[in-house]
């Protein structure tokens, strides 16, 4: 994941690299995202967008939460 943080709005790119053993045979996905950052900087919530496996394009809720609340370069590295 790629993002670009003006203000409050986190805009940027995401990549996923499928298992080759499962499903969808080791397929890379690409899509855009667009996220609201939470005033306590503690969550952004927001959208993604990418197509599927059919060429579909396909969207979703997305939200990350810090699950630590050091921002150490030990932790946030880990």
């Amino acid at each position: 994941m790629n993002l670009t943080v003006d203000g409050m709005v986190a805009t940027g790119s995401w990549e996923e690299r499928t298992s080759p053993t499962g499903y969808y045979n080791g397929a890379v996905y690409r899509g855009a995202l667009q996220l609201l950052i939470d005033p306590s900087g503690g969550q952004m919530t927001g959208r993604w967008l990418g197509l599927g496996k059919r060429f579909q394009i396909n969207s979703g809720d997305w939200t990350l939460r810090r699950e630590t609340a050091s921002l150490d370069r030990r932790t946030v590295k880990k």
